[in-house]
């Protein structure tokens, strides 16, 4: 695992989603009763021969919280900008702010974070995703409170 750094979510509500897609888009998944507090978000990189390295999974975990048994969310999360990412309270982005990200941010980078100083306007981390667009499975893991503290991205 290739750590991207650390987070604090504060809200208990996430988004899981395309960060070029507006909220409300129906591929994309609310994640409610997350764990307030630092998360760790990390990539897996996976060696996809003539395709090159991709990223397999992107990671968040609620730092010294512990879960039960994974859960696949019910929704698909479409991607339609190659990136996915996992967002606290993240705008809708306009053509000058979206193309902002991607000159900025985005880049070459397999992932990174998003924060409120940054060009992405919100706290949470995004990564490539793995063959770039289409629909992918995400997955949370419950404390024994019932809070979430783990989420993943599966993208292979």
């Amino acid at each position: 695992m290739q750590k991207l750094g650390t987070i604090t979510f504060t809200q208990g509500t996430v988004t899981i989603t395309d960060p070029c897609y507006d909220r409300g888009t129906w591929c994309t998944a609310t994640v409610q009763n997350v764990h307030q507090g630092d998360w760790t978000a990390e990539i897996e990189i996976s060696d996809e021969g003539d395709w090159g390295k991709r990223v397999k999974n992107l990671v968040l975990t609620a730092d010294g919280e512990t879960g039960g048994e994974e859960e696949r969310l019910p929704d698909e999360i479409g991607v339609d900008a190659g990136v996915c990412g996992v967002f606290e309270d993240k705008p809708n982005y306009g053509d000058a702010d979206w193309f902002k990200i991607c000159d900025s941010d985005l880049g070459a980078h397999f992932g990174g974070l998003a924060k409120k100083d940054n060009s992405f306007q919100c706290v949470g981390a995004w990564s490539s995703s793995g063959y770039g667009d289409g629909g992918y499975d995400a997955y949370i893991r419950k404390n024994e409170a019932g809070e979430v503290v783990a989420i993943r991205v599966n993208y292979l």
